[in-house]
């Protein structure tokens, strides 16, 4: 159905988009028309940016389960070659494909 018709066109901001798949979690983001990833991405930078965090584009995306996308981005600061890092920071979103719920990855 992502190929051949755009799912995503007549959704309302808040709607909840159920992706059934036959593809388990290490393969159902490469299975996804790239079209449907972008808007993926785009929805957690949207997140990312209502919370007024920083971050830096684009993210890498890290499926956990078949329900959840994880888009992990990384900080300005891992970028700035003054600043020593050796597990570069980074910020992550979960995305709920079922559920349609976004949230934000508690790192300790």
């Amino acid at each position: 159905f992502l190929e051949k018709y755009d799912m995503l066109s007549q959704a309302e901001k808040g709607a909840t988009f159920l992706l059934a798949s036959p593809f388990g979690k290490d393969e159902v983001w490469d299975n996804i028309p790239v079209e449907v990833q972008k808007v993926i991405i785009e929805k957690a930078e949207q997140f990312l940016r209502d919370l007024e965090v920083s971050f830096v584009s684009p993210g890498k995306v890290n499926p956990n389960t078949e329900e959840n996308i994880e888009v992990v981005f990384l900080v300005p600061e891992a970028l700035d070659e003054a600043v020593a890092v050796v597990d570069p920071p980074d910020v992550r979103v979960n995305i709920n494909l079922k559920s349609g719920e976004i949230s934000l990855v508690e790192q300790m």
